[in-house]
């Protein structure tokens, strides 16, 4: 059963911050052959008016053997600690079906995947495969796909 179109990992580096050490750590998603497949790491440097600019490094895809790869790390490193919490929160799925992770930055460089709701974090976005489209029916994929992954 597809679970999720489309996957998105982002993290925004500010300038005082490591960035190759969050390009390094992005790494662990990516399968061992995703260079030669032509997966790769996007940056992008942010221009802000007021404050310091930011770069946004992302990981992306929508081919369905590297998202499985990506779902499969998640589960046996985020789902299985974290089900009955993942189950609860449907406020993470929005409208149009996408699904929304948030793990420390910092216990991010570390190895270690805590979920939270603040804004230094990665941010991951699943666009759920949900049909008919509603929110609804993206909770409950949700839910199928934790219970697939989880285990």
């Amino acid at each position: 059963m597809k679970h999720v179109h489309n996957l998105s990992i982002r993290v925004l580096c500010k300038q005082i911050e490591d960035s190759s050490a969050f390009k390094e750590a992005l790494e662990c998603f990516l399968p061992e052959n995703a260079s030669q497949e032509g997966f790769s790491l996007t940056q992008e440097e942010i221009r802000i008016d007021q404050g310091e600019d930011l770069i946004s490094l992302e990981l992306s895809t929508d081919k369905q053997r590297w998202i499985k790869h990506i779902l499969s790390f998640l589960g046996e490193h985020v789902f299985t600690q974290n089900l009955k919490k993942l189950r609860e929160e449907d406020d993470r799925v929005d409208q149009k079906g996408a699904w929304y992770l948030r793990f420390d930055k910092t216990a991010f460089l570390n190895d270690s995947f805590e979920l939270v709701d603040h804004g230094q974090c990665i941010h991951v976005r699943f666009l759920l495969a949900a049909f008919p489209k509603s929110r609804e029916n993206a909770i409950a994929t949700k839910n199928s796909l934790l219970e697939h992954y989880s285990s």
